[in-house]
């Protein structure tokens, strides 16, 4: 069974760990956290992500940014998910630079971690079939 590998980025550190142990409590998920956007491309410059959950609103670099950075890059297969806790921004903001989804905290949570524990078992399916 493959492993799918998730990276987490908020500013908000209890957030990060909180979503990470969540979702590490899965055997089939590698979950790594850090919180910024230059922190973030760092570790996907040592390490190939499966999904990408970033915050919006951060410090330096926001998450509209990190996204629409990796998309350029050489992670343009690399699934995007983005969170706010305000309404400045909207789903269309995230699709617009190749995001898939705006995730609203703290409302959203568990239905993060489902959309992402549900991922892994499409990735099961979809190894299985090739």
């Amino acid at each position: 069974m493959s492993v799918l590998k998730v990276l987490i980025v908020d500013d908000e550190k209890e957030l990060c760990a909180a979503l990470c142990l969540q979702l590490s409590m899965n055997l089939n998920i590698d979950c790594d956290f850090c919180y910024s956007g230059e922190q973030a491309l760092q570790k996907l410059n040592d390490k190939i992500y499966d999904v990408l959950l970033t915050d919006i609103k951060m410090p330096g670099m926001n998450g509209i940014e990190l996204i629409k950075v990796i998309k350029k890059e050489t992670h343009s297969k690399i699934i995007a998910y983005a969170m706010t806790g305000y309404s400045d921004y909207s789903e269309r903001d995230v699709l617009s630079v190749g995001g898939q989804r705006l995730f609203h905290k703290p409302d959203d949570i568990s239905e993060i971690v489902k959309t992402i524990l549900s991922m892994t078992q499409s990735k099961s399916s979809a190894l299985e079939t090739d």
